[in-house]
């Protein structure tokens, strides 16, 4: 069975033959063109997507081979890209995955061990430096940075993120 691990974004179709513009995560891009395939989940499953070129103008844009057009581009716009585990190195691999973990946080519980408070995630937003859960707390919604420095456990049966939360973050 393959294993997936999250490598980057597709955002919308350009042009008329079916190119997509997307964004790799850093350092990763000569692992996916190495590979040659990625995976997008289409009707919840994984589904293959052979690179037939690739160009970047200052923003990176995909040519899958059989996406022809921009409606074909368009239904696969907006969605995660993922690559096999086995075209990364071991090192690259279990940060790729921690991130990955990360980003499937929509829904779970952060439970800080300091202040014992319960805060249900909504969802998860990355930024170039640094992912962040958006969270609601006394009626308002606030970003606290899901680091691996303030991760205790990931109970992923019962959806609880277990965090040392840095004293004052949810008063900003």
């Amino acid at each position: 069975m393959i294993k997936f691990v999250s490598v980057g974004q597709t955002y919308k179709a350009h042009g008329v033959k079916g190119e997509i513009f997307a964004e790799l995560n850093e350092g990763l891009e000569k692992y996916v063109f190495k590979a040659g395939v990625v995976f997008i989940k289409v009707d919840g499953c994984p589904v293959p997507f052979f690179i037939q070129s690739h160009r970047d103008e200052g923003r990176l844009f995909l040519k899958f081979e059989d996406v022809n057009d921009p409606e074909y581009a368009r239904k696969i716009s907006g969605t995660t890209i993922y690559l096999d585990e086995k075209s990364l190195p071991s090192n690259i691999r279990d940060k790729e995955h921690f991130k990955s973990a990360l980003n499937e946080l929509d829904g779970y519980t952060i439970v800080d061990e300091n202040s014992k408070k319960e805060l249900k995630i909504i969802s998860v937003e990355e930024f170039p430096s640094q992912i962040l859960a958006k969270v609601m707390y006394q009626n308002k919604e606030i970003l606290l940075p899901i680091h691996e420095n303030f991760i205790t456990h990931l109970d992923e049966t019962k959806k609880i993120l277990h965090m040392n939360l840095p004293s004052g973050i949810l008063e900003l």
